[in-house]
């Protein structure tokens, strides 16, 4: 490696340690509050500013024009657990168009719990809370507004190649979601609601509460979903 790529690439890290540990410092400063957003890198370069001008664009300005000119000429866009989203720029595009932005409540608040950059991605570990009092296809597709409170926990994986968004992996706990939502009944099956959210920020609460609660009978499916199924023996 020539010196100066080396000295450009040690600039590069100590701009990147500067920023994490900024964060980190105000972070514990102000005591993890929910922010709107969670903006948190410092200065305008890497892959942690690339993350938060998409994520900008995208909750603040509403703007698909501004969000796709954060992206790579072939980005995709995948929700995890319910396979929205979109490969390609066209697709993300409609997407984004027609099922994302603009279509989340506005009282949404976030809350950063961690965020680890490197290999060319950021993840961010974060919680989302808000009213459900518009229909949410992204997230809830088919199911109309329940007026419900819900903090859901996400993590969210951000490709960054030459400061562009490349790609996004978004996962959460599509049964905590349904539990908040109304649709799932956390009596019957081994789930939980917002409580993942509140032990995440509070590591001191509570475990194994559904081990507890499954052995004294209070979890209880019903027969048939509790019944494996015989299998038919092979015709001889």
């Amino acid at each position: 490696m020539k010196m100066r790529e080396l000295s450009d690439s040690l600039r590069d890290d100590a701009a990147r340690l500067r920023g994490a540990l900024s964060y980190e410092l105000k972070r514990v400063v102000a005591g993890v509050k929910a922010t709107r957003l969670p903006l948190r890198s410092a200065g305008t370069a890497g892959p942690g500013a690339a993350f938060d001008r998409h994520v900008r664009a995208e909750f603040v300005e509403r703007s698909v024009d501004a969000t796709m000119a954060t992206m790579t000429d072939a980005p995709y866009v995948t929700h995890v657990p319910v396979m929205t989203g979109g490969c390609g720029r066209d697709e993300v595009r409609q997407f984004y168009e027609n099922w994302f932005v603009g279509r989340w409540p506005a009282d949404i608040q976030i809350t950063p719990i961690s965020r680890t950059v490197g290999q060319g991605r950021v993840i961010d570990e974060l919680i989302a809370s808000f009213t459900h009092d518009v229909e949410m296809p992204a997230l809830l597709p088919g199911i109309a507004p329940t007026g419900r409170k819900v903090v859901l926990a996400h993590v969210v994986v951000m490709g960054i190649v030459e400061g562009k968004v490349a790609y996004e992996h978004i996962y959460w706990d599509q049964a905590s979601l349904l539990v908040q939502v109304g649709l799932l009944d956390p009596a019957k099956l081994p789930v939980t609601g917002a409580e993942q959210a509140h032990k995440l920020r509070d590591p001191t609460l509570p475990s194994n509460e559904l081990i507890r609660r499954a052995l004294e009978g209070a979890i209880s499916p019903s027969p048939r979903a509790a019944a494996p199924r015989k299998r038919k023996k092979p015709v001889e």
